[in-house]
């Protein structure tokens, strides 16, 4: 018997991980060498010591060189370690948690200001610090700066307010280093004064930093615990002139780190973030005496609006950890001057941690976090770590278009865990045809689409719903007839959306377009005092201004903020006008306000003060220049126009009187120019000047609107109704020959023409019936040619941004609100997208698509078995409860709840089955339930697993209108969870349901 050596080690390499297989293949190839001479029996001889451990052994090395190896290549790792050894720094950005951002607004008393600031020495120039690890905190949650902010006095005498990027932070890239602060007039406690109004960009998250002494004998090697998730950590070492310290290297690899630069090694796992510095630095002096770690934990994604705070519940805290820069002279003061914090934003750009299969997917494909994306992979990495999904459009030679889809953020209030069902609908259509539209705007070249427009649903077919059937249902949603309205609502043939933005549809220049604006939620930014005249002795201004949208525009409503003498004048001598300079215009455009009358002597603040009111109309015409067209302002020599003004537009509040002689010398002042007199008494003169920026809305640049015309749709007029003919002129009688047929007559002894028609009369058959020329529906002919309708009557197809109708209709103030707040979301995710268009190569665009969880959708029910179901379903969960834990409701209330937000998550999956969400339901209730049955989904009841065909299509829990005690419509989800009591009795099972 002969036996290889290659035999042997083909064996061996097919075994190489196990010890025992070896021995048993190299105790076969001794007994082939001799021939079976050689039989070992004894299992203690040194010989099979000798064998087991050379096994052991090379099974060991070889186990040890396939994971070197495997961490050599990214496709190969299987571990968050084996692909740490990948990444830089930059990477981590991010693979944790990531914070939401807001603005907080930081007032100033404005006279402290120039009393507190510090001189700078050998400079003019004196300035106030907010220091860069400043925190704000409001309901339990905290915010951090990264940047400081300086408030310059400078030699002029104005103020500067810049941010400072002496030390970049990794968190995030400084874009501009100016402050856009402005100076307001505000009423406080019956005081009225001046504050400087600084807006602050922080983001949410809570900074912990410790402070060690380092020592090369006994090392360092510390955890943390981690009390919300994780997002960056920061390490420092103090330099040796003992105040200032230089931040050192990190990394989550024990693999990758630089011997000539300390490097931190971290580690989170389970809660808690480990610090580990390598012995080798200690070894080499490169340390110093302390080490500094800043850890920066985040909620993540929050959804808060922070604007439903009051001052009182913000707080400031001026923090500076880096001590050394000698910033404390000019940060001590900012806590000594009065001052307040408060925001109107709603934070946005949060994430959650990304998952292991996506961080390995990132790293093999090299698109891990990077400033500028480049490639497919990276782009659609930057937006994954911000939460959103990418999908390809389009990608070709000349250019490059992606959609990113996010799901709609659930409700911050009521009972709704997820939020509004939500598509992008085609909508065939024509611009003739939405012009008579109750809910549109006709502005001849362009017709807009207003969000009191609803589609109707039908087969994934949308369309416009009819104008007597919206008057209907509308109708029946005013009277407050509720179940005439839910028939409607709950139609099972249809499926009532709207769309909550303003869409204009522009065939200007031959060039078809359409834009899409955020319209409903009009702010006041900043507001200022320009210039007073003194000599009135007057005392008049702003105390409080509102701007609200109507249907035909906006009011600007203004509350005076005056002295006694002012408010003892004759209303007729009173005025307060608008001012702006229009768009294309040299001149100003005016508006007088409309006196509407006092406020109440026991109103607080502003008792027995005026109320003036702007009626600002438009036509919701809005250029390709996002400029919109505001009705009612006057230029010249008192003529209305039509004026255009930018979506964002400063205008001048002028204060005036007439027919005055309260003071003795009244000197004519600037504010005189502005006051327009074709409106006003020839005696008017103007007291105070004031400016204030009214945002009208957003244009919303980057969401999803595609727009075309449909090839070949070009269409021809036709005859609405029949057209009977006529004769074109006077015919007379004719006799065989053709001759005309003469006529005498015995009166006036004359002979005339025998006239059989008249031009204009009807054409006859034989039998006295009418000829028509042209029947009802006929082309139109012109010199023989088919006559277009224009291009209003073209064919277009139009993508509109679509919600769910039941929150169209719903009256509870929750959903009410969440309407502003779906609106205000799409907005903050239209921010991060225009972010990253800045940095997108030439011709590659980002555009935002809403998750589509309405509709039909098409799902993959078996191998390969594609069907199409409604995107929303009904759910009936079963809890079967045990007799104790069916008594307490208390219990089931809570598990009521946590089933429900459960099947909310189990839907974000590509996949989904009844079995798995039972499954999750069971696990997560424990011992409290003893089963979980859910019921098949689907029209028939016949669905229990199916899977998404793409990244940005989702099923989604079907919404219901319910109609409360109190009267109002309220939008719930459609999730019956039933808890059965299920006990063993005497020989009998008895299942009872509640």
């Amino acid at each position: 018997m002969t036996y290889k050596t290659e035999t042997l080690i083909t064996n061996l390499l097919a075994v190489r991980n196990n010890p025992a297989l070896m021995q048993r293949y190299q105790l076969e190839a001794l007994e082939a060498a001799m021939d079976g001479t050689l039989d070992i029996v004894d299992a203690t001889n040194p010989f099979m010591f000798l064998l087991e451990a050379n096994a052991a052994t090379s099974a060991a090395t070889v186990m040890r060189v396939e994971a070197i190896t495997r961490r050599l290549y990214p496709s190969l790792a299987v571990t968050e370690d084996d692909l740490y050894r990948h990444m830089s720094d930059v990477d981590y950005l991010g693979r944790f948690s990531l914070p939401d951002s807001a603005t907080m607004i930081l007032a100033l008393r404005w006279a402290e200001i120039g009393n507190q600031v510090v001189a700078v020495p050998g400079s003019d120039v004196k300035k106030l610090v907010i220091p860069r690890n400043t925190r704000f905190k409001v309901n339990g949650v905290e915010f951090g700066m990264q940047y400081p902010i300086e408030i310059r006095l400078m030699p002029h005498g104005g103020y500067q307010v810049v941010y400072l990027n002496d030390i970049p932070s990794p968190l995030w890239e400084l874009k501009t280093n100016l402050v856009p602060w402005s100076r307001a007039n505000i009423k406080v406690k019956d005081n009225n004064d001046w504050w400087m109004l600084i807006p602050i960009d922080v983001k949410q998250f809570s900074l912990t930093s410790t402070l060690s002494a380092l020592s090369s004998l006994s090392g360092y090697n510390k955890s943390f615990d981690l009390t919300d998730q994780y997002y960056y950590c920061r390490v420092y070492g103090m330099n040796n002139d003992g105040r200032t310290w230089t931040e050192y290297l990190t990394t989550h690899s024990d693999q990758v780190y630089d011997a000539k630069q300390v490097t931190a090694k971290l580690k989170v796992a389970d809660g808690k973030l480990n610090v580990y510095i390598p012995q080798i630095y200690f070894t080499q002096n490169m340390l110093g005496a302390q080490l500094r770690v800043d850890i920066y934990t985040t909620k993540g994604p929050l959804n808060m609006n922070l604007g439903e705070y009051n001052t009182d519940e913000f707080q400031m805290d001026c923090i500076d950890l880096d001590t050394g820069l000698d910033t404390a002279k000019y940060s001590a003061p900012i806590t000594s001057i009065s001052g307040a914090v408060y925001s109107d934003s709603k934070t946005t750009g949060g994430a959650n941690p990304i998952s292991f299969d996506t961080l390995r997917k990132q790293v093999i494909k090299n698109a891990t976090y990077v400033n500028t994306p480049i490639t497919g992979q990276q782009l659609e990495t930057s937006q994954e770590i911000k939460g959103f999904k990418i999908l390809k459009a389009k990608d070709n030679i000349t250019s490059r278009l992606y959609a990113a889809s996010k799901a709609l953020p659930a409700p911050s209030s009521g009972s709704l865990r997820a939020g509004a069902g939500s598509m992008v609908g085609l909508l065939e259509t024509n611009l003739e045809s939405l012009a008579q539209r109750s809910t549109t705007i006709d502005n001849g070249t362009s017709v807009t689409l207003t969000p009191d427009t609803l589609f109707e649903l039908r087969s994934n077919v949308l369309s416009v719903m009819a104008e007597a059937d919206y008057r209907r249902v509308t109708g029946y949603a005013q009277a407050k007839n509720w179940d005439e309205l839910l028939i409607e609502i709950e139609d099972p043939t249809r499926q009532l959306v709207y769309t909550p933005f303003h869409y204009v549809l522009d065939t200007a220049d031959n060039q078809f377009d359409m834009r899409a604006y955020h319209l409903a939620s009009p702010t006041i930014g900043a507001r200022s005092f320009e210039a007073e005249n003194s000599s009135t002795l007057l005392l008049a201004g702003t105390g409080n201004a509102t701007l609200v949208r109507t249907v035909t525009g906006y009011v600007l409503t203004v509350i005076a903020e005056t002295g006694d003498t002012y408010k003892a004048l004759a209303d007729s001598q009173v005025h307060l006008q608008l001012a702006y300079r229009a768009v294309g215009e040299d001149d100003y455009a005016f508006l007088t306000g409309e006196l509407v009358g006092r406020m109440p002597p026991t109103a607080p603040l502003y008792a027995n003060e005026r109320v003036f009111q702007f009626t600002l109309d438009t036509t919701y015409f809005l250029n390709r220049s996002d400029q919109i067209q505001l009705k009612g302002f006057s230029l010249y020599e008192g003529n209305i126009v039509n004026t255009l003004s930018e979506l964002t537009q400063e205008f001048g509040l002028v204060w005036s009187v007439s027919d005055y002689t309260g003071a003795n010398d009244i000197k004519p002042t600037d504010i005189d120019k502005l006051v327009y007199k074709p409106q006003l008494p020839d005696s008017a003169i103007g007291v105070t000047q004031e400016s204030l920026t009214l945002t009208f809305g957003v244009p919303l640049t980057y969401l999803w609107r595609r727009a075309r015309t449909v090839k070949d749709s070009v269409t021809y007029k036709r005859y609405a109704e029949d057209v009977p003919a006529v004769y074109e002129s006077r015919e007379y009688q004719t006799d065989a020959n053709g001759q005309k047929v003469l006529r005498y007559d015995d009166t006036t002894k004359q002979y005339s023409l025998v006239v059989l028609h008249e031009a204009g009369d009807l054409r006859k058959d034989v039998n006295g019936d009418t000829i028509y020329a042209h029947r009802k529906g006929d082309p139109v002919r012109e010199n023989g040619e088919l006559v277009e309708e224009g291009p209003r009557a073209v064919v277009r197809h139009v993508d509109l941004m679509l919600l769910d109708g039941r929150f169209y209709f719903a009256t509870d103030a929750n959903d009410v609100a969440y309407r502003t707040e779906v609106c205000d979301a799409v907005v903050g995710y239209l921010k991060d997208i225009a972010d990253i268009n800045d940095q997108l190569l030439e011709n590659t665009e980002l555009y935002y698509v809403p998750a589509t969880t309405l509709g039909d959708i098409t799902v993959l029910i078996g191998s390969g078995v594609e069907t199409t179901i409604s995107s929303t379903q009904s759910f009936v969960i079963r809890l079967y409860l045990s007799q104790a834990n069916y008594n307490n409701t208390q219990l089931k209330e809570s598990m009521e709840d946590k089933c429900v937000q459960l099947t909310h998550d189990t839907l974000q999956d590509s996949t989904f089955s009844v079995d798995g969400l039972g499954s999750v339901i069971k696990d997560a209730l424990g011992q409290d339930v003893m089963a979980v049955d859910v019921d098949p989904l689907g029209k028939n009841k016949d669905l229990s697993v199916f899977t998404s065909t793409d990244d940005i299509t989702r099923c989604s829990v079907k919404r219901k209108n319910v109609v409360l005690p109190e009267g109002t419509l309220q939008v719930q989800d459609d999730i019956l969870v039933d808890a059965v009591r299920h006990q063993r009795t005497v020989n009998t099972i008895s299942t009872d349901t509640n």
